[in-house]
């Protein structure tokens, strides 16, 4: 391939069905999921860093 744009999915004809198209709706699901659990660890990260850097400043 050497248009990068081009996106190849497997040609399973019949043989799979519904099946085949379920299999790639939930790998795109599970792509989007892990994208989700990342900003919500990204965002408690940065809250509690902020916290604990709150804390500190009003110490001193």
């Amino acid at each position: 391939m050497t248009d990068s744009n081009h996106v190849w999915t497997p040609d399973f004809g019949d043989k799979l069905g519904d099946f085949g198209n379920e299999i790639w709706n939930l790998k795109g699901t599970g792509i989007f999921s892990i994208s989700l659990l990342g900003e919500e660890i990204r965002h408690k990260c940065a809250r509690s860093f902020h916290v604990l850097r709150s804390k500190h400043l009003k110490i001193i």
